[in-house]
């Protein structure tokens, strides 16, 4: 069990560069604790990027240009 504490969002919409072990572990652990309202993905890895998508680890796949508007 993880332990509970008051969080705080780190921002509305969050990108994670890269979908792999490390950004799809970090993806799971925003969405269980609900620190953001977005969260998008990029990734260069087809694989990658449809898995997060069906994992429901991101609400998108963004391009490159959409990452300029994230707020982290």
């Amino acid at each position: 069990l993880m332990p509970k504490f008051t969080t705080q969002k780190i921002g509305k919409k969050v990108a994670i560069v890269g979908l792999g072990l490390m950004g799809g572990s970090f993806a799971k652990a925003l969405r269980r604790y609900n620190l953001c309202e977005t969260l998008i993905g990029y990734d260069h890895n087809e694989t990658h990027k449809k898995e997060a998508i069906s994992l429901n680890l991101v609400d998108k796949i963004g391009s490159q240009d959409e990452l300029k508007d994230v707020d982290l």
